[in-house]
């Protein structure tokens, strides 16, 4: 069940660098580039469960 909700949820832990900062260690490009994609990949799901959920909705 706990792969369930890791895979349901983002990960907000993969944002906190502050270990690297901490210990003088390096964000490698692989590092920035996947969390930048899992970001964007978090980005395109919410944005689309919005606009399925808010189509029918008449807001006048």
């Amino acid at each position: 069940i706990s792969s369930v909700i890791e895979y349901t949820f983002p990960n907000f832990n993969r944002w906190n660098w502050k270990s690297f900062i901490g210990y003088d260690n390096f964000f490698t490009l692989h590092q920035v580039g996947f969390e930048f994609l899992y970001c964007l990949s978090w980005l395109l799901v919410l944005l689309t469960l919005t606009v399925l959920i808010f189509r029918r909705k008449e807001f006048v």
